[in-house]
Order: structure tokens, then C-alpha cells, then sequence
């Protein structure tokens, strides 16, 4: 897939895009970004030729799938028809979940997320304490244990969530193979974005609530408010075990064993990495040190500089149903020859609870290269 080598320059406007909750802008990044992928299928697509006889791991290799039927059919109809719209068939399902496994495989933060198709589905039964102990005594003594205490019904409340595909005509030349890999390419972009935007930050208004988000705090029109990011001087044991493990597991019977740390990438080099890298004083040489974290490291732009977010990823719930049809819009019309077609991905997602997750601020932390000559040349 060509998402590792995507232009960082691209990748920062897009995210600006989403950020700014501007259509027009989203909608012609995203024009200038199928541009650049159709132009880079259509080279590739020459370099490697036909591709009617290649076996399915000779296709895997050039970032191709398989079609099924009724995928091929689907793509063939567009191409004949020149349009995603009016089509006999729906929009292939298996496109969309090839999509999704794209994403949890390229994305570690969505990949570890609790995502789950509801498709159809209008509750969700939710967990809301540990798992109750069996009951123990005479047999057939009455059963009294009410397990469903410790569970919640919520509404899905499905949200929006629109990803823009520019049809360039250009790419109608190709074989359905490379079609599909454009669509999924540009699907996989922007609702990656707009996905862990939501995870992270979402305030709840008209779509997801954040990791970021005290749900026990006044909603204001909708909106969920920040929690209170709780200062840490150091990640040494001690602070690790008192200021974030301690209040994790208070209360609660199971053991925690997957946590995760999720900072900016900027403070990931500033701070992180200088905590996990030392000079062996003998060799001089750096090295990459396992610290004894009870968490692993994820990277995400969309978490503000100098904080941190620490979890079991786990537990935040993320249901999403799948569309069956991509529309065209007549809102946005930037090229004569291309045409803007949005595919409405419906979903919804939130904590399982407001201790899921824990805000810190992380920008006071030393790494101990601070100090004059801590780094040798």
C-alpha cells in the first residue's frame, strides 16, 4: 500500500482539513491527494503491465487483491457508466472491510481500539463493572447474584463520518484491481484521520466522545469537557506505580495488562525517546533501553503537545456501520474532468467508562540530557 510513503506535507493538510471542519478545504485537499495517487497507480500500473494471468501473492506484492464477483462486477459497472452512483449492486461490503483491515494493521491506535461492526444494530450491551464471583452454596439454593448489575444498555446513536473520493477519469483506463486499490487508498486516509481524531479528542457533539473527555463533567450543548491533566515530574517506578498504576487497578479485581502511553509525536522525541536511549559508557555507542513501563508507547497528532493519555485501549468501544453506496455531490466541483464522490461511513464511539482513561502532563519531565555534557559527542 502506498500510505507508508504518503507525502508528509499531504498528510499534514489533510489533518488540517479535518481539523478546521471546513468542507471546501477537506474536500480539495482530498482532490489534490487522489491526483497524486491516480498519477502514482497509473505509473505503476504501466510499469507492471497486464494482470489478468498474476497469481494472488504476485498481486499482494503490488499492493493488489483479488476480486470476488461481485467486487468485479461493481467496478466493472463503473467503469462502464463512468459513475458510483445508479449502480445495480451495492457498494461491495468486502471493499469496506478490507479497508478496515487496513487501517488496524497501518494505524496501531485504531488497531487496538475495541471496533465492532453494528451494522443494523441499534443498542449495545456494555460492561460497566468487574466480573461478578460464582455463587457459592447448597445446590439449588436459590440463585440470587444479580449478575446484570454489571451491565448497561446504550443507544449506538450512529454519527457521520464523510470520506471524499475525487473520481479522476484517468484512472477508468485501468483494471478494476487498480481501481479498487485507489478507493480503498483514499477511504483508508481520510477516515483513518478522521477516526482517531474522534478516539482521542471527539467532544461528543454530532459524533464520538474522546479518551481526552470527563464524562462525569457538564455537558454544554453537546459538548464534553476536558478532563483535568494531572502533572508528572518524572515516569521512574515509583511515579508509575503511585500517580498512574494505582489508580487503575483501585477498586477493581482483574489484573491490567495492556496498557498504552499516547503522546505527540513531538514530545515521543523530546521525551520519550531521550528516556529510552542511553550511551553505554564503555563503547560510547546508543542504545535502545526496554524500560520496565507497564505500557507500551503510540504516537498520535492528536494529542495536544504535552500531555499524555494512558489506558487499556480496550476499553474504548468503537461501533461502525458500513455504508452501501458512495453518492455524488454537486456541492464541490474543482476540475472540469474529476468528480467528487462522498462515501458516508455511520458509526459511533466512546470510553466504557471515565477511568478508562487518564490525562497527564508530561511537559515538565527531565530526560537527564538536559544537563550540560550529559550527551557526549
Amino acid at each position: 500500500m502506498r500510505n507508508a510513503d504518503l507525502d508528509v506535507n499531504m498528510q499534514e493538510e489533510l489533518k488540517g482539513a479535518i481539523e478546521s471542519g471546513d468542507a471546501d478545504k477537506f474536500a480539495e485537499t482530498m482532490m489534490q491527494f487522489g491526483e497524486s495517487i491516480a498519477q502514482d497507480l497509473i505509473a505503476q500500473a504501466q510499469a507492471v503491465g497486464p494482470i489478468e494471468s498474476k497469481s494472488e501473492h504476485e498481486l499482494e506484492k503490488i499492493g493488489l487483491r483479488k476480486l470476488d464477483s461481485v467486487e468485479r462486477e461493481y467496478y466493472a459497472q463503473v467503469y462502464e457508466k463512468n459513475t458510483f452512483e445508479d449502480q445495480d449492486i451495492t457498494f461491495p461490503r468486502t471493499v469496506y472491510d478490507r479497508v478496515f483491515e487496513d487501517l488496524r494493521a497501518q494505524h496501531p491506535l485504531l488497531g487496538a481500539l475495541q471496533m465492532v461492526n453494528t451494522t443494523g444494530v441499534t443498542e449495545w450491551i456494555f460492561r460497566t463493572a468487574d466480573a461478578e464471583s460464582a455463587w457459592w452454596g447448597p445446590l439449588c439454593d436459590s440463585i440470587k447474584k444479580q449478575l446484570e448489575n454489571g451491565f448497561k444498555k446504550e443507544d449506538t446513536g450512529q454519527f457521520k463520518l464523510s470520506a471524499f473520493i475525487p473520481m479522476c477519469k484517468s484512472m477508468l483506463v485501468l483494471a478494476p484491481e487498480w481501481l479498487d486499490r485507489f478507493v480503498r487508498e483514499l477511504l483508508m486516509e481520510s477516515m483513518a484521520m478522521g477516526l482517531e481524531k474522534a478516539a482521542v479528542d471527539g467532544d461528543g457533539k454530532d459524533g464520538p466522545i474522546g479518551m481526552r473527555k470527563d464524562l462525569g463533567g457538564a455537558v454544554v450543548e453537546g459538548v464534553y469537557p476536558d478532563k483535568t491533566a494531572k502533572k508528572l515530574d518524572n515516569l521512574n517506578p515509583l511515579t508509575i506505580g503511585k500517580e498512574i498504576m494505582a489508580p487503575m487497578v483501585d477498586g477493581k479485581i482483574r489484573t491490567i495488562s495492556d496498557l498504552a502511553m499516547i503522546v505527540h509525536p513531538t514530545d515521543y522525541w523530546n521525551i520519550i525517546y531521550p528516556l529510552t536511549t542511553q550511551q553505554d559508557e564503555l563503547t560510547k555507542n546508543y542504545h535502545k533501553t526496554n524500560m520496565a513501563w507497564p505500557f507500551r508507547v503510540i504516537q498520535s497528532t492528536f494529542v495536544p503537545e504535552g500531555e499524555a493519555i494512558i489506558g487499556d485501549l480496550k476499553n474504548y468501544w468503537y461501533g461502525i456501520s458500513a455504508p452501501t453506496k458512495i453518492e455524488y455531490s454537486d456541492e464541490y466541483r474543482f476540475l472540469e474532468d474529476d468528480r467528487v464522490y462522498i462515501a458516508k461511513l455511520l458509526g459511533n464511539g466512546k470510553p466504557m467508562d471515565n477511568k478508562s482513561f487518564y490525562l497527564f502532563d508530561i511537559s515538565g519531565i527531565k530526560t537527564g540530557y538536559e544537563e550540560e555534557g550529559a550527551i557526549e559527542p
